[in-house]
């Protein structure tokens, strides 16, 4: 089974490429949904998040850790391996079901992910359309979805970036024909 990793910054679409991949007949996973289902259903996570934030919300603890890169990384600490291990588990059911899956994860790099992964893609786009889209998106003020971005880097060894500045249809455009060549390898 091929693995395809998706990174890049909020408001970017890696959601609406992991949603089109689906429909190729790819599996998925949304690291942040893992995420979010973990500090729901594993105790320990939850517990050890309140430990140090005082909470396991996950609009209070946005914004503890999007304004304070301690925090945030504080956060992956206690978080990615808990993630990163609930991710290998649904690999390994995927594996005999599908063709090639597909994790869409902001922090793929930082937290080993892309070392899954067969290719990783970054989705990119101008900053002005990524605030537009979280403030839409969110519901949230620009100076928020301003802080949300500023403590995220994107560097590292992609194999593939797209640029997401237009429509859907010009998004799915640059996708397919990565789909075919990293299916085809």
């Amino acid at each position: 089974m091929k693995i395809i990793g998706i990174t890049g910054p909020s408001g970017s679409g890696k959601t609406s490429v992991l949603e089109y991949l689906e429909t190729r007949g790819g599996g998925i996973i949304n690291a942040d949904c893992v995420y979010r289902a973990l500090l729901e259903e594993n105790t320990a996570m939850s517990n050890a998040v309140r430990a140090r934030f005082g909470t396991s919300d996950t609009k209070e603890l946005g914004k503890l850790v999007f304004s304070d890169k301690n925090a945030l990384r504080d956060l992956e600490n206690i978080t990615h391996p808990i993630v990163i291990d609930a991710i290998e588990n649904e690999l390994d059911r995927l594996r005999s079901q599908c063709a090639f899956t597909v994790i869409e994860a902001i922090a793929l790099l930082d937290s080993g992910l892309a070392d899954l992964c067969d290719a990783v893609i970054i989705i990119r786009a101008e900053h002005e359309n990524l605030v537009e889209r979280i403030v839409t998106r969110d519901n949230i003020s620009r100076d928020y979805a301003e802080t949300r971005l500023k403590n995220r880097e994107f560097t590292g060894d992609f194999d593939y970036t797209v640029e997401n500045n237009g429509d859907l249809a010009n998004l799915y455009s640059q996708i397919d024909k990565i789909y075919a060549e990293v299916l085809c390898k």
